[in-house]
């Protein structure tokens, strides 16, 4: 028999030591054995447990904020951002978008920053002497121009009009207006041409005839198909020649074909031809023509491919180059012939 004392004490039940609450009164005896293991569990189960894993998920996303903020506020990551969102089409002589970023003492950053500062301040000088090059040179060409077409009309006054002299008058007025185009570029605007409401078909039909007798030498025909619900459209007339008359000239002379098929569509003109074609980069079937599709070994005519890419990026157009046969497969609405050749598509605004 255990000796039991009023109030709370520890007594050996059942084979364990437990917390027990004894109380008489009125001849009446109470004893309370108190089960210590469901307790614990309890604690566990709703306290312990849910504080562990609450710490854990807090101190994981306090981990994962930090290592984010720190690669964020770094400044060799302050340096690529800043590097990455030049603005190198409208860059002049600025200040430079390294000099405000902090490296906090450290080397390597400070280092870098300088290398970046220099290397921008180079290149700065650079395009900036380009454009300004671009610009004298178009400048200089506009006066033995204006004195040439000047002639050029008094012997048509004298002589009367024939062949040549309408020739050389229309080969003048292109050339001014290819000057006024590289101005245009090397300003990086479009602000000192004029946008006339002007029928596509007329201007590469204009074209055609420009090309006739550089396509009867090199034995090729230039077949155009118009589009019968075409409407005039806004455009560069001399942006517009350049672009179409370089990539004509490309085909002319390069594809070794017999025939080329201008296609003018709704919003995009064909210039198919059944040469040879050429190699795209990977062997791909269709290449945008960017930047890095200026390192392709091929020659365009005058200014070629570079100028097409840079007036296309001007006026908002999109120029790809397809294989002729996987261009045919992929676009079964096309009426030509599954032959070799290339395939150039150009998508306008």
């Amino acid at each position: 028999h255990m000796q039991l004392e009023q109030g709370v004490n520890r007594h050996f039940v059942d084979g364990k030591e437990r917390m027990t609450v004894y109380g008489e009164k009125d001849g009446q005896h109470v004893l309370l054995v108190f089960g210590e293991s469901n307790v614990n569990k309890l604690v566990w189960l709703f306290g312990l447990a849910p504080l562990m894993v609450s710490l854990f998920v807090l101190y994981s996303v306090l981990w994962w904020w930090n290592r984010r903020a720190r690669r964020y506020f770094s400044p060799i990551t302050r340096l690529a951002n800043a590097l990455e969102h030049i603005d190198w089409e409208h860059q002049k002589n600025q200040a430079s978008p390294f000099q405000d970023i902090r490296t906090d003492s450290n080397l390597e950053a400070e280092y870098l920053k300088q290398a970046l500062e220099k290397y921008h301040q180079v290149l700065s000088e650079f395009i900036q002497r380009e454009r300004e090059f671009t610009g004298d040179v178009s400048h200089e060409l506009r006066t033995p121009l204006t004195i040439l077409k000047g002639n050029v009309q008094l012997c048509q006054a004298r002589y009367g009009d024939n062949k040549s002299f309408t020739r050389l008058h229309n080969t003048i007025e292109d050339m001014q207006l290819l000057v006024d185009t590289l101005l245009a570029i090397a300003r990086n605007t479009t602000n000192t041409l004029t946008a006339e409401p002007t029928m596509l078909s007329e201007c590469l039909d204009n074209l055609v005839q420009d090309l006739e007798s550089v396509s009867h030498n090199k034995g090729m025909q230039i077949d155009l198909q118009k589009d019968l619900d075409e409407q005039p459209r806004k455009l560069y007339p001399s942006m517009t020649k350049m672009v179409f008359g370089n990539i004509l000239r490309n085909a002319l002379n390069y594809s070794q074909g017999t025939e080329i098929d201008v296609i003018l569509e709704k919003n995009k003109v064909l210039i198919a031809d059944n040469g040879v074609g050429m190699p795209l980069p990977n062997n791909s079937k269709v290449q945008e023509l960017s930047g890095q599709q200026l390192q392709l070994e091929i020659k365009g005519h005058g200014i070629g491919l570079q100028l097409v890419q840079k007036l296309c990026k001007q006026l908002g157009w999109r120029v790809e180059l397809f294989d002729r046969q996987y261009y045919i497969v992929t676009h079964q609405n096309v009426d030509l012939a599954m032959t070799t050749g290339l395939i150039v598509v150009v998508y306008l605004n």
